[in-house]
């Protein structure tokens, strides 16, 4: 007797035990519910904005007996709804809702679903970095591949309300091209392909022309192309050499260029009077004797 009295007690203990708690429990997830389903605030101790199960309308339970609000709040990488609302009995409870066109939230941090795909647009938001947006307000900017890519240069632009993807291959541009965050850059023609001081070339670099050039009277700077830099420059300017100097970018003999400062060029211009004044004295002495 004594056996039946004590499981009467601990029946009757715990069954107070889980009303307590059932009672206490703020919310609890529920699979018995219908989008759409309009609750309405049942109780005055349970009140629900949006009145019910209404997926795609921003709403805040509170629980006036404990002092707690639940907003409405996305979950799987906002994929999915946790909707909030009151039951029949005034409890706050939830039900997970997957949104067919994503989670959002509204100014006051308040989820809900999508009600229709957003309407597809594109935007230019920086033309000179050329950087498009698209209506999800995903950033698409310029870049360069990697790996074997390196030299594809990618850029987009708005088709319509639609980003569009455009691919260059730098190394058409020749040996020299490669890609930078500006575009395809390298292209490079050289007149004198030998680098030779004697000839005056002219190195064309992505459009900007650039002439072999004298550095004072004895030296020369040879544009040529080079190979991964933005601007082709020219080597450090080099010596003509010994009686000989730069003139209109290419390196000549002194007697040729008229070059009177030189020991070579004064020789020769001495050389040429002495021959001159020789003449004429055979020409006077020639004279004399007739």
């Amino acid at each position: 007797m004594k056996s039946l009295n004590l499981f009467v007690v601990v029946f009757i203990s715990i069954f107070l035990s889980i009303s307590l708690v059932s009672a206490a429990w703020p919310f609890s997830i529920t699979g018995n519910v219908v989008d759409g389903d309009d609750f309405g605030d049942v109780d005055s101790l349970c009140k629900d904005t949006d009145g019910g199960i209404k997926s795609t309308i921003p709403g805040v339970v509170s629980n006036l007996n404990r002092g707690l609000g639940y907003s409405d709040r996305c979950i799987n990488r906002e994929r999915s709804l946790y909707e909030y609302f009151c039951n029949a009995n005034g409890r706050v409870k939830k039900t997970r809702i997957n949104c067919e066109f994503g989670c959002i939230k509204n100014e006051d941090g308040q989820a809900y679903c999508r009600p229709e795909s957003k309407p597809a647009s594109c935007d230019v938001i920086d033309a000179e970095a050329g950087i498009v947006e698209d209506q999800d307000e995903n950033s698409y900017k310029p870049s360069c591949g990697k790996g074997s890519e390196t030299k594809i240069f990618t850029k987009y632009t708005c088709n319509g309300d639609v980003p569009e993807k455009i691919t260059e291959d730098c190394s058409s541009l020749g040996e020299f091209g490669r890609c930078t965050r500006s575009g395809c850059i390298g292209e490079c023609s050289d007149t004198d392909a030998e680098n030779n001081k004697d000839v005056s070339g002219v190195v064309t670099a992505d459009g900007v022309e650039y002439n072999d050039i004298c550095i004072g009277d004895r030296k020369i700077k040879q544009y040529k192309c080079l190979r991964g830099r933005k601007t082709q420059v020219g080597e450090e300017p080099i010596s003509c050499g010994a009686n000989r100097v730069c003139k209109e970018g290419a390196c000549v003999d002194a007697s040729t260029a008229g070059e009177t400062t030189t020991i070579k060029g004064l020789k020769a211009i001495v050389d040429s009077l002495l021959s001159r004044i020789e003449s004429l004295e055979s020409q006077i002495a020639t004279l004399s004797t007739e």
